[in-house]
């Protein structure tokens, strides 16, 4: 009986490894023939019968999991060996010549384990499955990262290969089913995915990031569907599952390819605004991804907000600047969203920062009705449809299938997808209404017209056409009477000015805007006298006026800062003359040194009737022009003289004579400096030449090279064009009147 059972034992125990710790590779796992199987079975039997199956089954498992633990060693000391452990292509070689060693191992239990095995224990071909990726691959935090590379890189070469057109090896396909005989289809398929979107993340953002000009959503479903979706569907091929389909895949990954590219694009839609409309064709795919995913909406609002604030919403920013930035938010907002609810929500900061502006209704103004090129003077241009009235129409018509490679995102038409909001409206109703801004372009229309010494207002009847049909006529009345002023004006001048010259013939030339006080803006009302040459001519014009309108008396008003005058002054001995076209108090503070080559600021303050601010600002301007200069007398000045040695030397430092000569060189860098004082006057209110030249060296580049003096001088010529003032040495921006 015992010698039975002791046959039956060796019968059982022949296929199996006899010595546990014989190393992978030197074993021959091939298969047994058939006689060898039914023998084995048989002798499974007899110890069956006695009673001895439970200790013949304990025997074999320890047996296969001390040859697998074998097994383990083995391959991890391949992989652990390759020939530079820290290169990632040499880790995953070693990986696949483990991989194919450990096949045979694996396929040779499979094959043994219906005949060493009881019929209760049938799943064994699973549990040998499990025990190879619990002693081999878990023994190892590594193996999750090896696998990642080895399927990175056989992803890029689909990628390559689908570049050039060639073909993927078939020894890729032998590794894939060894990895889904070992067990590891259901991992394998996971890490695959987990793979697949990290290469697509990055192919998005290596191709399309900062590529806003030309619609990328078709070029990358295209690349999913001839790399990403074939690369799934080679690698998920398994006989024993089909729990997933090559369409689950897809819907996946296109799903995610959205997702990343609205991802990236919410990060760039600040640069997408400033960029638009050339940027229209990210605009597109932004729309798309968002209509795949609504989930990306919340992380827009914060993103976009976030970048206003750090990158537009600054002292150094011009108010034109915003302005128009604004302007492009309005258009791009409206575009992604037709209810408005984005744009309701993320121009609030934007809203909110230009109220607190004191230039922002000027700007505006000045945008729409002065700047030709801008985008509120196009809005404004753009005659509005039969009932519409401060708002726009238009309507956004692209909207792409989620999944179709071929899509043309700019099917629509372009310019219709631009009026999808009443820009005017909205820029005009940040102040509550257009009453604001008729007030605030009635004082700067107020200020062109007095300005200008020619009467041709047609460009202002053209602006004044639009204006009506965008706010009614009612509300343009005041306007309409303005320009009629400059039109009865010219023709009063016309017959006035050839009498006055008649009459006298050393008399100056004047002429004169007539107007109607009630529908003008208030007139500054500042004390001041005129020289007596240009009281007198004015005089003689007012003479000759009331002989043409009896009825009618003139009254001039404005003081001396409403008005031009143009001078001709012959500096330093000089045949060549320099033309000046300056305001009426500049022009007697000039002249009264005509009378008296040297005056004190006293005596110029009585002559004038003014205040001893507004002189020496006037002052200050003739002296950064090089005609007027300080004298060794305290509060004196007299006209700059080369010979005299008395001259512009005294008020600017001798750095700043070379440079005045490159000022056109640096023309680009002063038009930054007027931006960047204007936003720090808005903000800060009134500054002094200081303390604006210390902000100044310290958030623009390379402006240490320009002195206190230079930034003075500038200054000052921004006082003499009317746009700072100037009082106890402190600047601020001129309040329109």
């Amino acid at each position: 009986m015992e010698a039975g059972l002791h046959e039956a034992w060796v019968g059982a125990t022949t296929l199996l490894p006899q010595t546990p710790n014989n190393q992978l590779g030197t074993v021959s796992f091939h298969t047994p023939d058939s006689g060898k199987l039914q023998i084995t079975a048989k002798a499974v039997r007899v110890l069956e019968d006695n009673g001895l199956l439970v200790y013949y089954n304990q025997f074999v498992w320890e047996t296969i999991q001390a040859h697998l633990e074998q097994v383990a060693v083995t391959f991890w000391g391949v992989v652990d060996n390759a020939v530079e452990p820290d290169e990632e292509k040499d880790r995953v070689q070693a990986l696949e010549k483990g991989l194919v060693m450990i096949a045979p191992a694996l396929s040779y239990w499979k094959s043994i384990l219906g005949s060493v095995l009881s019929a209760e224990l049938v799943d064994g071909k699973r549990r040998v499955t499990q025990l190879v990726q619990d002693i081999v691959f878990a023994a190892r935090p590594g193996f999750e990262p090896l696998l990642c590379s080895f399927l990175h890189g056989y992803l890029t070469q689909l990628d390559a290969s689908n570049a050039s057109g060639a073909q993927i090896p078939s020894a890729h396909k032998q590794l894939w089913s060894i990895l889904q005989g070992i067990g590891l289809s259901e991992r394998w398929r996971g890490i695959s995915l987990v793979v697949t979107k990290r290469y697509l993340e990055q192919h998005i953002i290596q191709e399309w990031k900062d590529q806003f000009r030309e619609p990328c959503l078709p070029s990358i479903l295209q690349w999913l569907n001839t790399v990403a979706i074939p690369f799934m569907a080679m690698v998920s091929l398994d006989a024993e599952s089909d729990s997933q389909t090559p369409s689950d895949w897809t819907s996946v990954l296109v799903h995610h390819a959205y997702d990343t590219l609205g991802r990236l694009r919410i990060g760039e839609l600040f640069d997408i605004i400033l960029d638009y409309p050339d940027s229209l064709p990210a605009m597109c795919d932004l729309k798309a991804c968002l209509a795949d995913n609504t989930g990306l909406l919340p992380q827009l609002f914060p993103s976009l907000i976030h970048a206003f604030s750090k990158r537009l919403l600054q002292a150094g920013v011009s108010t034109e600047q915003i302005i128009r930035t604004f302007i492009y938010t309005i258009k791009c907002l409206a575009y992604l969203d037709s209810s408005l609810l984005l744009l309701s929500t993320l121009s609030l900061p934007i809203r909110s920062y230009l109220r607190e502006r004191d230039d922002t209704v000027r700007c505006i103004v000045s945008s729409m009705t002065e700047d030709e090129s801008s985008e509120l003077f196009a809005e404004l241009s753009r005659i509005p449809q039969d009932g519409e009235q401060e708002q726009d129409s238009g309507a956004v018509t692209w909207t792409p299938p989620l999944t179709s490679p071929s899509i043309d995102p700019l099917s629509g038409d372009k310019e219709d997808s631009r009026e999808s909001v009443g820009i005017i409206r909205m820029v005009v109703g940040m102040y509550g209404g257009a009453d604001v801004f008729i007030d605030q372009y009635q004082k700067l229309l107020a200020l062109r017209l007095l300005k200008t010494t020619d009467y041709e207002i047609e460009k202002e009847m053209q602006r004044l056409e639009l204006l009506q049909l965008r706010f009614g006529e009612g509300r343009m009345h005041n306007i309409d009477i303005m320009l009629q002023d400059m039109s009865n004006s010219k023709r009063i001048n016309t017959l006035v000015a050839p009498k006055v010259r008649q009459s006298s013939s050393d008399a100056l030339p004047v002429n004169a805007t007539i107007v109607s006080p009630l529908f003008w803006p208030a007139f500054p009302r500042d004390s001041f006298q005129h020289v007596p040459c240009v009281q007198s001519a004015l005089g003689k014009y007012s003479e000759e006026f009331g002989q043409l309108k009896a009825s009618r008396k003139l009254e001039w008003v404005g003081g001396g800062r409403v008005g031009t005058v143009e001078l001709e002054l012959y500096l330093h001995n000089s045949t060549e003359p320099r033309t000046f076209a300056v305001t009426p108090l500049h022009a007697s503070v000039v002249l009264l040194f005509q009378e008296q080559e040297k005056m004190t600021l006293v005596d110029v303050v009585c002559r004038l009737g003014t205040s001893e601010d507004v002189v020496r600002a006037a002052i200050q301007f003739w002296i950064s022009q090089g005609v007027l200069a300080e004298a060794a007398e305290p509060a004196t000045f007299c006209v700059a003289s080369l010979e005299s040695g008395v001259g512009v030397t005294n008020m600017v430092e001798d750095e700043d004579i070379d440079q005045q000569g490159n000022e056109e060189e640096d023309e680009a860098e002063w038009f930054m400096v007027e931006n960047m004082v204007s936003g720090m006057l808005t903000n800060l209110g009134q500054l002094d030449a200081e303390r604006i030249h210390m902000m100044l060296c310290m958030t623009l580049d390379g402006f240490q090279k320009h002195s206190l003096a230079r930034l003075n001088r500038f200054l000052q010529g921004l006082v003499a064009k009317d746009k700072l003032s100037v009082h106890d040495g402190l600047f601020a921006l001129v309040a329109a009147i």
